[in-house]
């Protein structure tokens, strides 16, 4: 999912690059339906979503500014839009949890709780070198983006400071406003819910090398950008290959339906009733309860650690479990 989120954000902001350009309203047709593409890639994208909504309107409205509106960029984006809004309404009828799953937004109560995680979003600590607070969607070392493109990325506000360009000023608050309503979940330091920055990102560090190149100075140029970003980009080879394996090996397990297939070919195999650890579903329940119906449509008898387990059965339990088991040297006989 995380290359459909960056490919329909790309494809969002290019096609609003090309309205800037040549006022057809085809673009906005097609910019609308790749946000509405995005309300089914991910659910944290819905809170996205909403924003970049919004500020596409107010853009669409400087564009178009005059003594009489024009109202028709407005249908069309509006319009293209509903479509995907009415759909997933219907679906809910069917399925509840299809517009927020299992995720309900927290009760907010004080301002400070709801910018909190917004503001965490562009804590340059978490941006440029830790990264996410989960070991499998960061090393815990290096940050969403590579410290070496800090830099880049500050001459690039320089520039859309200078230029004012009303197209660089919508990238700018798209950069800087579109997590705003993550203060509903409350997620902090979730890089893996920001994908839709990377393309804004990317717009404005360009922006950044363009007037790096700018610089009279050869010395100043090209050659101290490419070692910076190599010397970086070594650092995170090297951590990654010899180093993160070591630090989180006992943060992973074992792909989850890999454990639930085994254990149901045993089962059918050897004629053995199958027990879960009891808390083990709470860790992700959608996921732990939509393995079970498809791999155990009968359900699965829940185990608390300590309980005797009856002859001819197997448990499935969490590595941390596991490792304070006591296994008989006659387990396979058993």
């Amino acid at each position: 999912y995380e290359r459909w989120v960056n490919a329909v954000n790309k494809r969002s902001l290019f096609l609003k690059t090309k309205y800037t350009k040549v006022k057809r309203e085809k673009y906005l047709f097609i910019s609308s339906i790749a946000i509405g593409i995005s309300l089914y890639s991910y659910l944290g994208l819905r809170l996205i979503a909403l924003v970049l909504i919004i500020l596409s309107l107010g853009y669409i409205y400087y564009l178009n500014f005059s003594k009489k509106i024009n109202f028709k960029p407005f249908l069309v984006f509006i319009l293209t839009l509903a479509p995907f809004f009415i759909l997933m309404l219907a679906i809910k009828n069917e399925y509840p949890a299809a517009i927020l799953a299992s995720n309900r937004p927290q009760e907010i109560t004080s301002y400070q709780q709801f910018l909190l995680p917004y503001l965490s979003s562009f804590d340059p600590s978490f941006l440029f070198m830790k990264g996410d607070v989960t070991p499998y969607h960061s090393t815990g070392r290096q940050g969403m983006f590579l410290i070496a493109t800090l830099p880049l990325f500050l001459l690039g506000l320089f520039k859309i400071a200078e230029d004012r360009k009303p197209l660089f000023t919508f990238i700018l608050l798209v950069f800087f406003l579109i997590p705003l309503l993550y203060g509903l979940p409350g997620s902090i330091h979730r890089s893996s819910r920001l994908l839709a920055l990377i393309p804004p990102f990317i717009i404005i560090t360009i922006l950044g090398f363009q007037s790096l190149l700018k610089i009279k100075r050869k010395v100043f140029r090209l050659p101290i950008s490419l070692l910076i970003v190599m010397l970086n980009y070594m650092d995170f080879v090297t951590d990654y290959w010899y180093e993160y394996s070591n630090r989180v090996n006992q943060n992973f397990e074992k792909p989850l339906h890999n454990v639930f297939d085994f254990a149901a070919k045993l089962s059918k195999k050897e004629n053995l009733e199958v027990f879960i650890q009891d808390d083990a579903p709470l860790r992700n329940i959608i996921v732990y309860s939509f393995f079970e119906n498809a791999y155990f449509p009968n359900g699965l008898k829940r185990w608390t650690e300590g309980q005797k387990l009856p002859d001819k059965s197997i448990i499935m339990v969490s590595s941390q479990v596991y490792h304070r088991m006591v296994i008989p040297e006659n387990i396979e006989e058993k």
